[in-house]
């Protein structure tokens, strides 16, 4: 067996390896459509699939990392969202959830700020990213899919303490003596 490392580099070779198995990226995932071009004029919508709980999955593709992923896939959601039902009957979904899709966007990497942004999203969009490497094992090119952990909202931070709270992590008597003393004149 040979393993070799493999650069992607048209997203359109991403999209197509996706979409000849799409389980790779969660069972039972089904596609419905791809390349779909949006009546907002934002581009196509790279897939767009049906999850086994009957709701509408978008997934966006970048093969390099991409600072305005994020904004791209949130434009194709609130497409899909504005624009449940004429899916529904166009892809002829009887059984379709009508509840907001999910976002996947994949993509090699993510830059911290996009993930930095995307924890804000919070309840209103179910949102996963996933990085992938690529291979070529005996000839036939397959990847690997990790879920990025996205941090999570930062809380206020605590008052920031007194300067007498700050005497007892001197452990000398003498220095303590000397650093109330001095903290005394500067005040």
């Amino acid at each position: 067996m040979v393993l070799e490392n493999y650069k992607i580099k048209e997203e359109s070779e991403l999209e197509s390896i996706l979409i000849s198995d799409i389980g790779q990226i969660e069972d039972g995932l089904k596609v419905i459509g791809s390349q779909i071009r949006t009546s907002n004029g934002e581009g196509r919508l790279d897939i767009l699939c049906v999850d086994t709980d009957k709701v509408l999955t978008i997934i966006e593709l970048k093969n390099v990392s991409d600072e305005t992923q994020l904004q791209q896939g949130l434009v194709y959601f609130d497409w899909v969202l504005s624009n449940l039902y004429w899916i529904k009957g166009v892809y002829k979904i009887p059984d379709l959830e009508e509840v907001s899709p999910r976002l996947i966007l994949i993509a090699p990497e993510f830059s911290d700020d996009l993930i930095n942004e995307a924890k804000y999203l919070g309840d209103n969009v179910a949102l996963t990213l996933l990085t992938f490497n690529a291979f070529r094992i005996n000839g036939k090119v397959e990847e690997i899919f990790n879920p990025v952990k996205m941090t999570e909202i930062s809380e206020i931070q605590d008052k920031p303490k007194e300067m007498e709270d700050h005497y007892e992590f001197i452990t000398d008597s003498e220095i303590r003596k000397v650093l109330r003393w001095t903290v005394d004149e500067i005040s």
